[in-house]
């Protein structure tokens, strides 16, 4: 029986076109052969993208135009990004396709097409868990440069980008397997590397490899026949001076930088201030980084010279924004001024400094009423803390890789509106219960409750009490 034949059609970045790659090695291996075009082929397939709305709108394009020029008969096959993250909405959608496979389901993708095609010539039992970032098979190029992808996924909750909801966390190869592909791609006459991650400077943290992509960079470029390693997708914050000094020192790097950087939608968070101007109509303020974006209402009380936010550390690696008053504010600052330099007279900057010397553990220390968030730069980290009654409101809302949180509910409003929380809705109705959990009238929606703190770190949400009221029975009682 003549093999099937195959068509793909690749969509997306250098990543997806790798694995589309690997998928060609692994579907040749296993004995399939490759079309000159959809219309000849027994099987058409799409390696989708998801990253944004448009990328997803040329996905569903793309299938339909290979559904159309398909001939009758042959089948149809998505994979990738989109297939990953929104399989079940493709299915419905998109009854004409076949066979819908997430990255996750590569290890299938063997046995599916033979069931589809009914073409059995060895009968190989399927692989349920794989991971074809390991794969180091690859087609041999015609082209003089390839991509060689080192990581997957990524840690950054980075507000634009879906890459760890649809990827995952980061997952660094093993230096020898990266090794092993170069040459394989280098043998095929490839003499420029790529070398691609989501996060590729912050290669090797995941695997206990503290050279990272310096030492990799060295461990490679010794490779036979490599002319040329290019390095792409770097956030700025990872580049430091070790890793300078290799790609300034070493000849088979290229001192080029491809960087990703974030921006905020300055409208949205301008009217998430605006909407609660009536919390502090004496000063507002905005911090923006790489990854976090704060706004800030001040009703000025202490220290209305100097006391305005966001406040920051002495290196400016941690910054404040924060609503309450902490009544032993100058008794904790005593505790830590020798080690601290304060520019303002202000219970904030004792928070903030305190948070430095203590960690969550600061939190238990304050005594008053408060809603605070502190980010940390060098952690990549939000926290977000209330006080211990609750008096000081704080809500958050966390979606597509975002959390976003204000002190009033109208304020994420401006994000989106969400569908009301029936549940949530009746049980005030029925039992005037509105406070007794995290829910609020809109759905997602939560309420951090009174006497807890949440962080927010690679896209994880951790949410912890640090105090809960105790009664002690009177003796004799």
């Amino acid at each position: 029986m003549t093999a099937p034949s195959l068509w793909l059609t690749t969509l997306g970045c250098a990543k997806n076109q790798v694995d589309s790659e690997k998928v060609t090695a692994m579907l040749s291996e296993a004995g399939y052969v490759w079309a000159d075009s959809p219309e000849t082929a027994d099987v058409v397939m799409t390696n989708t993208c998801a990253f944004i709305e448009e990328a997803r709108a040329e996905s569903v394009e793309t299938i339909l135009d290979l559904e159309d020029r398909k001939r009758e008969g042959a089948r149809s096959v998505v994979i990738g990004c989109m297939a990953q993250r929104f399989g079940t909405e493709v299915s419905a959608a998109l009854p004409e396709v076949d066979a819908v496979l997430g990255i996750d389901r590569y290890g299938e993708l063997v046995g599916v097409l033979d069931d589809l095609t009914r073409w059995h010539p060895v009968e190989m039992r399927r692989r349920p868990v794989m991971d074809i970032l390991h794969a180091t098979g690859r087609p041999v190029s015609d082209l003089p440069y390839a991509y060689l992808k080192v990581a997957e996924g990524c840690n950054k909750p980075c507000t634009f980008c879906a890459i760890p909801l649809i990827r995952g966390k980061q997952r660094s190869r093993r230096p020898t397997e990266i090794r092993d592909e170069l040459v394989g791609l280098v043998k095929s006459d490839v003499s420029e590397v790529v070398l691609v991650a989501q996060d590729l400077a912050a290669y090797g943290r995941d695997i206990d490899a503290p050279g990272g992509l310096p030492d990799l960079l060295t461990f490679l470029s010794d490779v036979d026949g490599l002319h040329r390693l290019r390095l792409l997708y770097l956030y700025p914050r990872e580049i430091n001076d070790r890793l300078l000094d290799e790609m300034t020192s070493n000849p088979v790097v290229t001192p080029y930088f491809d960087l990703s950087l974030q921006h905020v939608s300055q409208p949205l968070l301008r009217a998430m201030s605006a909407a609660i101007a009536h919390r502090g109509p004496d000063d507002e303020n905005y911090y923006t980084s790489p990854n976090v974006s704060l706004a800030y209402r001040r009703l000025a009380i202490i220290d209305r010279e100097k006391g305005n936010q966001p406040i920051f550390n002495e290196d400016g690696t941690k910054v404040i924004v924060y609503n309450g008053e902490v009544y032993n504010f100058r008794q904790l600052r005593e505790r830590i001024e020798a080690n601290h330099t304060f520019k303002t007279n202000s219970d904030t900057e004792v928070i903030l400094h305190l948070y430095e010397e203590y960690g969550e553990e600061a939190i238990v220390q304050l005594n008053g009423m408060f809603a605070f968030a502190i980010y940390d730069s060098q952690a990549d980290r939000l926290l977000l803390a209330r006080d211990r009654f609750g008096i000081k409101p704080l809500y958050y809302l966390v979606e597509d890789g975002r959390l976003l949180f204000a002190s009033e509910i109208k304020s994420l409003l401006h994000y989106k509106r969400p569908a009301p929380n029936e549940e949530q809705i009746y049980q005030y109705l029925v039992y005037r219960l509105h406070d007794h959990n995290e829910e609020t009238f809109f759905s997602g929606i939560k309420r951090l409750l009174p006497g807890t703190y949440l962080t927010y770190q690679g896209v994880e949400v951790a949410i912890k009490r640090y105090w809960d009221p105790s009664f002690k029975s009177a003796a004799g009682l």
